[in-house]
């Protein structure tokens, strides 16, 4: 039994598979949504929704704990960028400092699209291999000279 966000309930279906990982046996397992209560839980604004889980060897025991991962949107061949390089500022609109071709920072308005926890997707205003920076951008001003160091963050490999 998994607790799925309110704001996602309308993403999920009967008999959609979800990858299940299971930190105690260090094993992912695939699932499959198998009923949901169709309430919202007003303290909670979470929707209890139920995934089998094959479990030909009894691996899993009673009382261990699991990660669910969801598919909410799938976006390929997407610029994102690390969310500690947006300053986010409404729904679709961000900020980020570019690395102008001489090396001065410049204040970029961009469009976002869909957000994770770790990963923003870039709509406009910026090309693939643009430089930014990446972290506490309040230290910095547009037209301001800086020596960069380019980064790759960790997963972004």
């Amino acid at each position: 039994m998994i607790p799925v966000p309110e704001r996602v309930v309308s993403t999920i279906q009967d008999g959609q598979t979800v990858d299940v990982r299971v930190s105690g046996l260090n094993k992912d397992f695939n699932g499959k949504i198998v009923r949901f209560s169709d309430s919202i839980d007003p303290q909670t604004r979470t929707m209890h929704t139920e995934v089998d889980v094959e479990n030909p060897k009894y691996e899993i025991v009673p009382g261990m704990y699991a990660t669910v991962v969801l598919p909410l949107q799938t976006a390929r061949n997407v610029l994102t960028l690390p969310i500690q390089a947006v300053r986010i500022s409404g729904e679709t609109e961000g900020h980020v400092m570019l690395l102008g071709p001489d090396n001065k920072l410049q204040d970029r308005d961009v469009t976002i699209g869909t957000q994770g926890a770790t990963l923003v997707q870039i709509v406009s205003g910026l090309n693939e291999n643009d430089g930014v920076v990446f972290g506490e951008q309040t230290q910095y001003r547009a037209g301001e000279l800086v020596k960069p160091k380019p980064i790759t963050p960790q997963g972004m490999e």
